[in-house]
């Protein structure tokens, strides 16, 4: 009997710790096709139920504020994972009360083909945007872009980057094969190792004046990145910062003073047969210091590439390794800047 009524009790249990798991109420509002948490007078987009893919689709509009019974609440964040595998979102417009916007809150979105986030949004958490595969045009207006946000987003063509971005997390950015150039604005005081690893499209990038150093892995494995300016700020480079860059053929440095150089941040990269740019005050200087000693030409320069040295006469040469020539014979020098031929 005893047994009877216990297999009774679990045969009525069972199903209710089933549906218990699989239909976790994850949220406090329903508004508009929206799913929000409520806190205080501000609310957060979710999704729906715990242990279920988010179910968004097409255009969403997330707006600045809403109304739910009668109470107007903020929307001020994008939780985590509220979008997480949408696989059939195709766009969103953020709010501008929106100041943060979660942990993969739009991972693996394989249909979101741009986005835009607003000046308000201050955070862009880890992973936010991992392997959207679709992401073509990405455009970031303010604040930190966090950690591997933009992983893996392989068919990223377009990157912008607004005055008003002050940092790049470790791997933000890791792995956009298809992104060709990059201008990094001067609002932008920190870089983490390895933000622009395996970019293998790369062939430009304008790195500003406000970086005083260039992290590991920084730029490792950009193979198609043929020349690289390091401004005049930088004081510090990292270890395979530039590695595996396999078409580097012209790298201009404006330090004056040489900047403290792992000796693995050229590792693999063919600046044997490059030619690297610096000042003409610094030349030797940079010919005494690994690695930049590795490099198979050596040569002044200013701000816009090969240039007038200090105060250069007329009749002044320098050959191709930067040095005064007095007497120059046949070949090619420098002459106020421009490369010149003596037959």
């Amino acid at each position: 009997m005893k047994k009877t009524f216990l297999l009774f009790v679990l045969a009525a249990l069972l199903p209710m710790g089933a549906n218990a798991y699989l239909y976790y109420k994850n949220y406090d509002a329903y508004v508009d096709g929206i799913y929000y948490k409520l806190s205080g007078d501000e609310a957060k987009v979710t999704y729906e139920e715990d242990y279920v893919i988010p179910c968004y689709s097409g255009s969403v509009v997330i707006p600045s504020t809403i109304t739910y019974e009668g109470k107007t609440y903020r929307v001020t964040a994008i939780d985590q994972e509220a979008f997480w595998h949408c696989d059939d979102l195709t766009s969103v417009t953020i709010g501008d009360n929106v100041t943060s916007i979660g942990w993969r809150a739009f991972a693996k979105c394989k249909a979101l083909t741009s986005i835009t986030i607003p000046e308000n949004v201050t955070y862009t958490d880890q992973e936010a945007f991992y392997e959207c595969t679709g992401l073509k045009s990405a455009t970031i207006c303010n604040g930190e872009i966090g950690v591997e946000a933009f992983c893996f987003c392989g068919g990223l063509t377009s990157l912008t980057l607004c005055n008003g971005v002050t940092s790049i997390d470790e791997g933000a950015f890791l792995g956009c094969f298809a992104l060709p150039s990059l201008t990094i604005p001067s609002s932008v005081t920190t870089i983490s190792n390895g933000a622009f690893n395996c970019c293998t499209s790369l062939t430009s990038v304008t790195i500003p004046s406000s970086l005083a150093n260039l992290a590991d892995k920084i730029f490792r494995g950009c193979t198609n990145l043929a020349s690289i300016t390091i401004p005049e700020s930088v004081s510090e480079i990292g270890e395979f910062a530039f590695s595996e860059c396999g078409n580097l053929t012209d790298v201009s440095c404006m330090a004056v003073n040489v900047p403290a150089t792992n000796s693995n941040a050229f590792k693999d990269s063919p600046i044997a047969s490059a030619t690297l740019h610096v000042p003409a005050a610094s030349i030797e200087a940079y010919r005494t210091t690994a690695p930049w000693s590795e490099f198979g030409t050596i040569v002044p320069v200013t701000a816009t590439g090969i240039a007038n040295v200090g105060n250069v006469k007329d009749e002044e040469r320098f050959d191709l390794q930067g040095r005064r020539v007095s007497n120059p014979q046949k070949g090619i020098y420098i002459k106020e800047g421009r490369k010149i031929l003596i037959k």
